[in-house]
């Protein structure tokens, strides 16, 4: 079997020159987990049955969000919990989402957002189309005074990354309980296409 190198996605400091080029996605971790490994290598098939689920439109998609202190075998070292898509049928993984939540200094999440979206670039090479959305209304709040900075980053031989700064506003947070965050997403090529679609 071919060993893959993986690659952890840090917010502290740049690891990547422009001399390193990712062969695959799956070089890519998030909290040890790779696009393509089996979710079930990560959770048992009690931990993962308990999790709420997000059942997507075709049936053959599944998110559940995971906290590592409930169920994980270590702590994460970097996120505050992470989002996983699974496929029914195989249990792969397809999407990775690593979030960091921002109580009171969403400011903080820009630089950090930048950051990151450079070892993207560098470590992707020429092979990826990028595009911004900068303060952009979320359409998650009817009010519109909630907004997401994004970058997206679009891979030429499929599959995707988005890295994500969300600003709610102070009422919709009492509302839904949510928290200003910074989001880290790499999807597989399959699950790109079908949420594109």
């Amino acid at each position: 079997r071919i060993i893959r190198m993986k690659i952890l996605l840090t917010l502290l400091v740049l690891l990547f020159s422009s001399s390193v080029v990712a062969e695959d996605i799956s070089d890519f971790e998030i909290e040890g987990m790779s696009i393509g490994d089996s979710l079930l290598d990560y959770l048992t098939e009690e931990k993962l049955e308990a999790l709420e689920k997000y059942v997507y439109e075709n049936k053959k998609f599944i998110a559940v969000v995971v906290y590592s202190e409930y169920i994980f075998k270590k702590s994460f070292e970097i996120y505050d919990g992470v989002q996983l898509v699974y496929k029914l049928d195989s249990k792969k993984i397809h999407s990775l989402e690593g979030f960091i939540l921002y109580r009171d200094n969403i400011e903080d999440c820009y630089p950090k957002k930048d950051k990151i979206v450079l070892e993207l670039k560098n470590f992707f090479g020429n092979t990826i189309k990028v595009w911004n959305q900068d303060r952009v209304k979320y359409a998650g709040d009817k009010s519109g005074k909630s907004k997401f900075s994004a970058t997206n980053l679009d891979f030429t031989e499929g599959g995707g990354a988005r890295v994500i700064c969300y600003d709610y506003d102070k009422e919709i947070q009492k509302i839904y309980t949510w928290t200003d965050k910074l989001t880290v997403i790499i999807n597989s090529k399959e699950f790109n296409k079908y949420i594109s679609e």
